[in-house]
């Protein structure tokens, strides 16, 4: 597996370039499409969820709200972050690919973590893994971003935090038939003066046929839904940022 920078010893960063605001539409769309009755409905117990690639937390803080929350991540630094704002969710440090928790869950989630997976064996791993998890007629939900949909685009944060300004740039561009790059530069200025930082991470970029067909093999029925927005205040150029969930059911 990668180092990702972004993800360890810069990933302080996080919520000085973004805050718990920027997950909650994304965040609500996702509790609302897996349509699982949750602690708010019966005011009583929570359903269980396991997200994987659960990064600093920020969907966690509202997922918490109607479900008891479990998350997977394989970046210490991520987890630091997320055990932070989120005290009352239990973490564990593991591969979604292979790790095992030990408990079912009512519903397993990747938002915007799976695209990290760059072959579709790694995929296939990884959503067998997520059914093996499941309870009965519990639900998978997938971020992807399909090849068809897929636009690069150059990205802009920043934000400032006790005396220290963090902006990010970031260039996604397709670099082969399957994966596409997002280089990230990262100008940190604090009293001691400028840091400058760059981190490359590559991503699996696969048809919408190719998710389809593997949710088919897997015999996952699934439905779809889109967003487009969520990015709009950071993107530099013209164009959006599509970006396509899927929910998955087992067959009976």
């Amino acid at each position: 597996m990668s180092h990702w920078k972004a993800y360890e010893e810069l990933a302080w960063t996080e919520f000085i370039i973004s805050s718990l605001d920027d997950y909650e539409e994304e965040a609500s769309a996702i509790i609302q499409s897996l349509d699982i009755k949750t602690g708010a409905d019966t005011g009583s117990f929570k359903p269980d969820l396991l997200h994987f690639g659960c990064g600093a937390g920020g969907h966690d803080y509202y997922f918490k709200q109607a479900f008891d929350v479990t998350g997977v991540d394989i970046s210490h630094g991520m987890l630091q972050n997320a055990q932070k704002i989120n005290p009352e969710v239990t973490y564990l440090y593991g591969d979604m690919r292979s790790v095992t928790i030990g408990k079912s869950f009512d519903a397993v989630v990747f938002p915007e973590s799976l695209m990290y997976m760059t072959t579709v064996d790694d995929i296939r791993q990884a959503l067998q893994n997520a059914a093996a998890h499941l309870k009965p007629h519990g639900k998978i939900l997938v971020t992807v971003h399909t090849k068809e949909e897929f636009q690069p685009h150059n990205f802009a944060y920043a934000g400032e935090k006790d005396g220290v300004h963090v902006t990010l740039f970031e260039n996604n561009y397709i670099v082969s038939e399957t994966a596409y790059e997002a280089a990230m530069v990262y100008l940190i200025r604090n009293k001691k003066g400028l840091e400058i930082h760059h981190d490359v991470h590559t991503v699996g970029l696969f048809p919408y046929g190719v998710w389809t067909g593997l949710f088919s093999k897997l015999n996952l029925d699934f439905k779809e839904w889109h967003m487009a927005h969520l990015y709009d205040r950071n993107i530099l150029d013209e164009g959006d940022y599509p970006q396509t969930y899927f929910v998955c059911t087992k067959k009976e």
